[in-house]
């Protein structure tokens, strides 16, 4: 019995983290199955009325959303609400996602105007188990971006892609910056057994913002060259992260064309030039690490 309780958790938070990489990849149809069953796990492992339901009824909500079968997901976040609502000390990440989600749906339907309070909502409530300046917290950014640029205010825009793109370039640095000292001190990047790799949710999340938000600069390249070269930095860090190292270094030498040879930006030039270079050196991962 002890055994299958410890089995049903593991199948849990498998067929969780499945769901949310086809989530984040866009399939939603796919990921259903897959949640539906993560609820069934939860329900079994923890009862019908426990918190840790609600993750799986946020994402049956995004699907939903996703496939425009709005009154089911409406459904899915009253239940999470509800749930939310029936435990007094309930974690502020979930407090978080379940305004993530609202705001999302909001979206959908075209107020505007909720979708941002309930996105603002779940930035704050991130922050605090985060901070302001979290990978986590940037989702809630990158929708809000998002629905200033349905409304037209594109400055607004900008400067929430901008901090989303600040911050997942610190992120992925920090990333490079540890595993390029751990090759070091252990002479192989591929046997190194502390490396820091992005899950496969986190990395289809990543993939799906910053390919969002590299694809609007690169149609403001000419007027917003620095930012436009910063996001091709940021997809360079990201490609090399996650193992592809061709492609980080066509992004590292879109970045430093990009910049052009303005004499103010030699130590941008620099920092980029410095990158190409260890993604020159840098041997590939095998397809059993990527």
């Amino acid at each position: 019995m002890l055994m299958s309780y410890f089995n049903k958790r593991q199948l849990l938070q498998l067929t969780r983290a499945v769901g949310q990489k086809l989530l984040f990849e866009g399939k939603a149809e796919k990921a259903i199955p897959a949640v539906l069953q993560s609820l069934h796990f939860a329900i079994e492992v923890y009862g019908l009325s426990s918190i840790e339901l609600v993750t799986s009824y946020l994402m049956l909500a995004e699907a939903c959303i996703g496939l425009h079968r709005l009154k089911e997901a409406e459904d899915y976040l009253s239940q999470a609400q509800w749930t939310v609502l029936m435990v007094p000390d309930c974690d502020y990440r979930i407090k978080s996602q379940v305004h993530r989600q609202i705001g999302r749906l909001c979206e959908v339907k075209g107020d505007y105007e909720e979708a941002l309070r309930h996105l603002a909502e779940d930035v704050y409530h991130c922050s605090i188990v985060t901070s302001t300046d979290d990978v986590e917290t940037s989702g809630g950014y990158f929708h809000m971006g998002n629905i200033f640029l349905k409304l037209g205010k594109t400055d607004k825009a900008e400067t929430l892609y901008y901090r989303v793109l600040k911050i997942w370039h610190k992120y992925l640095t920090g990333i490079v910056t540890f595993n390029v000292e751990e090759e070091e001190k252990s002479s192989s990047l591929l046997t190194s057994p502390k490396m820091i790799n992005l899950g496969k949710a986190q990395e289809a999340e990543a993939v799906k913002v910053l390919s969002a938000i590299h694809a609007w600069y690169s149609e403001m390249s000419d007027r917003h060259q620095l930012e436009f070269s910063y996001s091709c930095k940021t997809q360079a860090l990201l490609n090399f992260v996650i193992g592809d190292r061709s492609q980080a270094k066509v992004c590292a030498e879109r970045a430093l064309e990009a910049l052009g040879d303005d004499e103010k930006k030699q130590h941008t030039r620099r920092a980029i030039a410095s990158f190409l270079n260890l993604c020159r050196t840098t041997p590939q991962p095998s397809l059993s690490r990527r």
